[in-house]
């Protein structure tokens, strides 16, 4: 029953789909990049895994940025700065990839979009545990478990995509990006 309960609450529903769609980004982000940065741009493995972190350690920025601008923006308008930032990067990295700009673009283009997604991520997950004054537990739980099953299939679906080359599978990031932002639109 109280899970039930929860998940009919709009103001839990919301935010857990836009957390969940996050997620969902970065396991898309996670499954293709080794293939895309490796086979299509030609990077050794060494790096690979210098390019990876360093994208990487931006979502850390993202949070940090977050904790200090909370209490100036508020978690609605702070987690709509982040989802813009993981639409605009990964925007700019698909136009990179479309175009001769190449692996710099789309590089520069994931650490925006990871930025954001930092920020987005933190946020989006106070909203969600803010719905609820009682069963903070359950709460969490069910948060948990929306955003595993949804965020589980972004590898496989990235594996899928990236048959079609690196453009594509910037473009499923691109539009996952779209999908968390409207996403938080509703629920902030």
């Amino acid at each position: 029953k109280t899970y039930l309960a929860i998940a009919k609450d709009r103001n839990f529903l919301m935010p857990t789909l836009a957390v969940s769609a996050v997620f969902f980004f970065l396991f898309a982000y996670i499954g293709g990049a080794t293939l895309v940065y490796q086979e299509s741009y030609g990077l050794s493995t060494q790096q690979f895994g210098l390019l990876f972190g360093a994208t990487g350690v931006t979502i850390i920025f993202g949070a940090m940025v977050a904790g200090r601008m909370v209490s100036r923006l508020g978690l609605g308008k702070l987690s709509m700065l982040g989802v813009s930032c993981m639409a605009i990067g990964a925007t700019i990295s698909l136009g990179a990839a479309a175009s001769e700009v190449g692996l710099a673009g789309v590089v520069a283009g994931m650490a925006i979009a990871l930025f954001g997604l930092g920020i987005a991520e933190s946020t989006l997950m106070s909203l969600v545990m803010s719905s609820q004054e009682k069963a903070l537990g359950s709460t969490a739980a069910l948060l948990g478990a929306f955003q595993l099953s949804i965020s589980s299939t972004a590898t496989p679906v990235a594996g899928l995509v990236l048959e079609y080359g690196p453009v594509a599978w910037v473009a499923l990031l691109a539009a996952s990006a779209i999908v968390v932002c409207v996403l938080t639109k509703i629920s902030v």
